[in-house]
This record gives C-alpha cells, sequence and structure tokens, in this order.
C-alpha cells in the first residue's frame, strides 16, 4: 500500500512566491507613482503655459488694437485742424480711455506724446555732413544739459560743453583728427574702451545711443531717485525732405506740447523763470475746459510776464507730425506693452499715420 506524499513540504513555498510577488507589486506601484506623478506635473505645467501664452497673445493683440485707436484718433484730429497742443483729445487721458471703452479695449492703457515737443538729437549738427554746429540748436542743447549736468556733482566742470562737443563728432560723416573742442571724440577714442566700438558718424537712430558718447553716463540719461533723466525729452525723429529730396533734421520744437525742462530751454538767458507761466497759461482751465487758445504762433506771449519776450522762431512750431504711442494690456500681475512711433501724414483728402519703429515687451 502506497502511502500519501505529505503536502505540507509545498506551503512554504507559495507562501515565499505570494512574498515575492507582494514585493513586486509594492516596487512597481513605488516606481509608477513618481513617473504618474511626473507626467501629471508636466501636463499641468504645459497647460498653465499654454493659457499663459494664450493670456500674453490676447493682451498683446489687445495693446496692439489700442495703438491703431490711437493712430486713427491722431489721423482724426489732422482732419480738424493743423495746430497740434496738448489741449486736443488724443493728449487727453479721460478722452482716449472714453474712445478705448467704445471699441471695448477698457483693459488697455494708451498715452500719446509728441516727438516734436522734444530736443531733436539729430538737428544739432548742419547737414550734409554734420562737420558744423547748428549755432542755435547748440545753445538749446547747452541751456537743457547744464541744470541737469550741475545737478550731478559727481560731473567735470566742462561737462556739458565737453559733451555737446562729443554728439558733434558722433553725428559727423568722418573720422578724422579735428576733434570738436579739446575733449571731442572720434574713433580712435572709443577704440580704447573695454569693450571698442566705432564712433556712428552719422544720425541717431535710438535715443538710448547717446549712452555710447564720450561724457554721457548711465546716471545722466536714466536719471536718479533724487535727479530726473533726460531720455523722456529727446527725440531721434523729427527728419522732413527739403527740396532736393533729401533728409534734414529742422530741429523745431512745438511750444504746445513740449514739457517744462525743454520750454525751460527755450527761454532767452534771464527768462528762465517764465517757463513756468508759459506751462500754467497752456494748462488752464474753467469748468474743465480749456480757456486760452495756443494754437498760433507767438500764443505764449499771452501768458503773465511774457509779453516782451521773443522765442527763437527757428527754434519753435505749432505743428507735429512724429508721435510716441503706448499700450499697456494686462494686469499688475502681467502686462504687455507695445510701443510705436509713427508719422501722420497727408495724401490729398486721405491723413493716415506710417509706422516709423515698432516695441513690444
Amino acid at each position: 500500500m502506497t502511502r500519501p506524499r505529505p503536502q505540507t513540504i509545498l506551503r512554504p513555498l507559495v507562501a515565499d512566491q505570494k512574498g515575492v510577488v507582494v514585493l513586486l507589486v509594492v516596487a512597481i506601484i513605488a516606481l509608477a507613482v513618481p513617473l504618474v506623478l511626473e507626467a501629471n506635473r508636466r501636463v499641468r505645467s504645459g497647460v498653465i503655459q499654454a493659457a499663459a501664452e494664450k493670456t500674453r497673445l490676447q493682451q498683446k493683440w489687445a495693446a496692439e488694437a489700442g495703438v491703431q485707436a490711437a493712430m486713427a484718433l491722431l489721423a482724426q484730429d489732422m482732419a480738424q485742424g493743423e495746430a497740434d497742443t496738448i489741449q486736443e483729445d488724443w493728449a487727453h487721458k479721460e478722452k482716449m480711455e472714453q474712445l478705448l471703452a467704445e471699441l471695448g479695449l477698457s483693459g488697455v492703457a494708451v498715452s500719446v506724446t509728441d516727438c516734436l515737443g522734444r530736443l531733436q538729437m539729430n538737428a544739432l549738427v548742419k547737414p550734409p555732413n554734420g562737420k558744423v554746429f547748428n549755432e542755435s540748436q547748440k545753445l538749446l542743447w547747452d541751456r537743457f544739459l547744464r541744470p541737469v549736468v550741475t545737478a550731478h556733482e559727481d560731473m567735470p566742470l566742462n561737462a556739458t560743453t565737453d559733451i555737446i562737443n562729443c554728439m558733434k563728432d558722433w553725428l559727423d560723416s568722418e573720422d578724422d583728427d579735428a576733434t570738436t573742442g579739446l575733449n571731442g571724440a572720434e574713433t580712435y577714442y572709443y577704440r580704447s574702451l573695454n569693450p571698442p566700438y566705432s564712433a556712428k558718424n552719422g544720425y541717431f537712430t535710438d535715443a538710448r545711443e547717446l549712452m555710447l558718447v564720450k561724457g554721457v553716463t548711465e546716471k545722466l540719461f536714466k536719471g536718479t531717485e533724487e535727479i530726473p533723466s533726460i531720455e523722456p525729452f529727446l527725440t531721434v525723429y523729427g527728419a522732413q525732405k527739403n527740396k532736393n529730396g533729401k533728409l534734414e533734421f529742422p530741429g523745431k520744437i512745438n511750444l504746445g506740447t513740449a514739457p517744462f525742462p525743454v520750454i525751460r530751454a527755450l527761454m532767452p538767458p534771464g527768462s528762465e523763470d517764465l517757463a513756468e507761466e508759459i506751462v500754467a497759461f497752456r494748462e488752464e482751465k474753467a469748468g474743465g475746459e480749456f480757456v486760452n487758445d495756443i494754437s498760433y504762433a507767438g500764443w505764449y506771449r499771452n501768458a503773465p510776464g511774457c509779453a516782451d519776450l521773443t522765442i527763437d522762431d527757428s527754434l519753435v512750431t505749432t505743428k507735429s507730425d512724429t508721435f510716441r504711442i503706448e499700450a499697456v494690456a494686462g494686469g499688475e500681475d502681467r502686462q504687455v506693452a507695445v510701443t510705436a512711433w509713427v508719422k501722420r501724414e497727408k495724401r490729398g483728402a486721405k491723413v493716415f499715420c506710417r509706422v516709423l519703429a515698432w516695441e513690444s515687451s
């Protein structure tokens, strides 16, 4: 008789196998969980990035639409009259906000400034080669820069004159040994710097280029907490075609739109205090409306104390054709800014704005 084979010896083996399976399952789960979490993180990150990109594009399109609205307002303004002043709709924050709201762009902030209310950097020298100063512009730059340079106590004694001379050397068409004044500078000077670069020997195309000119420090250009920047009062625009069809910079400043530091620089020596009277006269209101007409040449003589004041006619105008438009869309946490420099032109009965330059951030 055959005895049954004992089965108990299999029980430990089966138990061991079950333990191994459990361990394998636990190991797989331990490996899978981080992978799943990482995949989830990447998916969520991708969704968030896609949403952020969508929002950024929407803000960019809204800001660009704001620029277009401002261009339309400028074109409409020219059709209503040739003079340009701070009293017009394009210069009014409230009027601009009203227009944007009507267009469904209430989340966009737009500001327009007149480039011809600024000092035209390229008008400092006479065409065609820039080797000769435009004397009236040279005096204008001296009156504009000197108070600011003097406020910077670390600037050299003759810094104002030296900077103006170096600007001329930067603008003239050639490099030679005939630098302007004792501290002028041509390419041989700029090549000695680290890093080296060459003089432009031509017109400025960006106001920020001024920081490349010898003597112009970043503090002077951008300002400090105590001393304002000079950048907002400068422009590289304002070129017009002469009778020969070539571009030149008349350098005339629109007294109806110029900010106070520019108006002060336009004053004859000893009359600087009258700049405040001119600004106050220009901005005077009654019942929310401007009360003084500033649309014609010589209007500034109606300001208190200015009856006998004479500003160089070669420096002033009442008309403008080049403007800077800045549009900002979005909230405090995320914004998109678009800036356009446009030239307003008229062909026959049609008035339009042509974009000269465009920046977005």
